[in-house]
């Protein structure tokens, strides 16, 4: 017993991963209303300034484009902002509710 409450026993994934539940992704839709409208609207006039200096369709971009792949990942960033207070709000439930979770 004691050598339990002091040494810390690691194991290496494989040999564990059977015994974890099987892994479950969900799509959350977040309430609209929580949304930053200020940075969203930005977000909108970002993509539209840049596909207009490209002079391409949303349809016409590849991420293989160097020039493309630095804005997409700006875009990921400020649209993540924007949904902080929606995901602040819904982890709170999930806390609450007392679900096990990963982000």
């Amino acid at each position: 017993a004691f050598l339990v409450s002091v040494v810390m026993s690691r194991h290496l994934k494989v040999d564990v991963l059977h015994q974890l539940p099987r892994k479950l992704r969900q799509r959350v839709t977040l309430d609209p209303s929580m949304l930053d409208s200020r940075r969203m609207n930005q977000v909108r006039q970002h993509i539209e300034t840049k596909l207009s200096c490209l002079g391409r369709q949303l349809s016409d971009i590849s991420l293989c484009d160097p020039h493309v792949l630095p804005a997409v990942m700006e875009t990921f960033k400020a649209t993540a902002e924007a949904k902080i207070q929606c995901v602040e709000h819904y982890v709170e439930h999930l806390v609450s509710k007392g679900v096990k979770f990963l982000l």
